[in-house]
C-alpha cells in the first residue's frame, strides 16, 4: 500500500497563496500554477461534475478529506497518493491524521501577505521527523515523516 504524501510550496514566511483567493482564483488574483490532482476537496454546497483536462479527471469531493482520500486510494491502488492544494487542504488532512509524509518546498521569497500554511493552526500537536533536505538555487526541499 502506498503512502499519503502532502506536498506544497511556500515562501520563507509561510505564504502558500496570494491575497484575494476565491473559487475562481484559487491561488489569488496574482495567479500561479495549479497542480493536477485527481480528487479535489471543496467546501462548495453542491458537488460539481467531474472535469476532464487532458489526461487528468478532476473529481470534486464535498464530504471531507477522509472521503477524498478513500476515493484517491481506490484509484491509486498500491501507488502513493499525493495531496496537493492550499493551506486549508493541508491543515484538514494533517488535522485528521491522514498524512504519512509532508514535503515542503520553501522558496527564497518573503511575501508578507497572503494565505499562510499554518496560520489557522492544525489543532493537536503534530510531531514530524525530518527525513530529507535537498537544496537547489530555487528552493529548499524538506521532507518529514509525520509521527503523530
Amino acid at each position: 500500500m502506498g503512502k499519503v504524501i502532502a506536498e506544497i510550496s511556500m515562501s520563507v514566511d509561510g505564504v502558500v497563496a496570494g491575497t484575494d483567493t476565491s473559487t475562481e482564483h484559487r491561488l489569488g488574483k496574482d495567479g500561479g500554477l495549479l497542480h493536477d490532482w485527481m480528487f479535489e476537496g471543496t467546501d462548495a454546497h453542491r458537488p460539481a461534475e467531474p472535469l476532464v483536462k487532458g489526461p487528468t479527471t478532476f473529481t470534486f469531493v464535498t464530504d471531507g478529506p477522509e472521503s477524498a482520500l478513500r476515493q484517491a486510494k481506490a484509484a491509486a491502488g498500491d501507488e502513493n497518493v499525493v495531496v496537493m492544494g492550499g493551506g486549508t487542504t493541508m491543515r484538514q488532512f494533517l488535522r485528521a491524521g491522514l498524512v504519512d509524509e509532508l514535503r515542503l518546498h520553501v522558496v527564497p521569497l518573503l511575501f508578507g501577505a497572503g494565505v499562510r500554511l499554518f496560520d489557522a493552526g492544525i489543532g493537536e500537536h503534530v510531531k514530524l521527523e525530518r527525513t530529507a533536505v535537498h537544496e537547489t538555487p530555487n528552493a529548499t526541499h524538506l521532507t518529514f515523516r509525520v509521527l503523530s
